[in-house]
């Protein structure tokens, strides 16, 4: 059965790295950092960067905004050009 739902921290919003994000980029990247980790479940938790472009087309998003909640805030690991 394919798993359609995961736990989140209620205090997410509190963590340091969030509160970064969120005092540079703004709401919208908090929003952007979710969708990611929706899609990131839905993926076998591994997004390549070199689909930055479709993503966030996918998402509806800024591919600059997307970037750098990826990679500027140490909320994702990055390893052989994938998050």
């Amino acid at each position: 059965m394919k798993k359609t739902y995961f736990n989140h921290d209620s205090s997410a919003r509190l963590d340091m790295r969030i509160i970064s994000m969120r005092s540079k980029l703004g709401m919208e990247a908090y929003g952007v950092f979710w969708a990611i980790l929706e899609l990131l479940f839905t993926e076998e938790n591994k997004i390549c960067t070199s689909q930055y472009e479709i993503l966030s087309f996918g998402l509806q998003c800024d591919t600059k905004i997307l970037k750098q909640v990826v990679e500027d805030f140490d909320l994702f690991v990055i390893e052989d050009g994938c998050f």
